[in-house]
């Protein structure tokens, strides 16, 4: 997900009148004009004040106006990178876009299936034995939604992070906790690496669930599963098949046990 993304979600959750929904609002209709707006002209097409805008910022993530006019900039000027739903190296004469979106679909199927299904089973059992689950992604990752949703309700204390800034708090996850981490294909996850070395030294369980991770990331991890992408949206596929067969492999142990 990216911050245009977000920008609807907090619309979305927001109602109408609200002061931030209103200035969403006014925002992504003047989107393309941020590339030269300073934080008082985007106030005024806002409506708001500039300390509002501040806020907002703040609230979607982002350190500062600076940071979040980086954000837009970077999606607006690499669109290619974002919600793609199929490569277009892939489309030749002989197969148009469904036909690869259903071919991606069932290869990674395909793939997903030779995996030993156990691994779901031991996941489960790993994160429900922890004293505290973090959940480290860049923006809000749909995939970890229904994980994060599933561990709530099992009684799990759950920290999910989706910063676009340093992270600052891993020093909480101990030796006990657990910390997933989705990595993106489409930005630079220094923080994120970072956050993962800081999680492993800690001593915390480690867990890293992505299409694009570097192996070298491999020693700081205690699971660690990246699988093959075409840094696309059918890469979501394959981290949400994932994430959701550990959902059912919890469910069924520790939450739809008959009573």
């Amino acid at each position: 997900m990216n911050i245009i993304d977000d920008l609807l979600g907090f619309y979305n959750a927001t109602p109408p009148g609200d002061i931030y929904h209103d200035a969403i609002g006014h925002l992504m209709d003047n989107l393309t004009h941020i590339r030269s707006a300073t934080i008082y002209q985007m106030a005024d097409m806002c409506y708001v004040s500039p300390s509002t805008i501040s806020r907002l910022c703040r609230r979607l993530g982002c350190d500062n106006f600076g940071a979040f006019k980086d954000e837009i900039l970077h999606v607006l000027d690499h669109y290619d990178d974002y919600n793609r739903i199929v490569p277009t190296s892939m489309i030749t004469p002989q197969k148009d876009e469904c036909d690869i979106l259903l071919d991606t679909v069932e290869a990674a199927a395909a793939e997903l299936r030779q995996m030993d299904r156990h691994i779901y089973e031991e996941l489960a059992d790993v994160i429900h034995a922890a004293k505290l689950v973090g959940i480290y992604s860049y923006g809000n990752a749909s995939s970890t939604i229904t994980l994060q949703n599933v561990l709530i309700v099992g009684g799990q204390k759950v920290r999910p992070h989706n910063s676009r800034s340093h992270f600052s708090d891993t020093a909480q996850f101990k030796k006990g906790s657990v910390v997933i981490f989705e990595y993106p294909y489409f930005k630079a996850t220094e923080y994120l690496t970072q956050a993962l070395k800081e999680c492993k030294k800690n001593q915390a369980t480690t867990i890293l669930i992505t299409t694009h991770a570097p192996e070298a990331l491999r020693p700081y991890c205690d699971y660690f599963y990246n699988f093959d992408g075409c840094q696309t949206i059918m890469d979501n596929y394959k981290r949400d098949f994932f994430f959701d067969m550990i959902v059912m492999a919890y469910r069924r142990k520790f939450i739809d046990m008959p009573n």
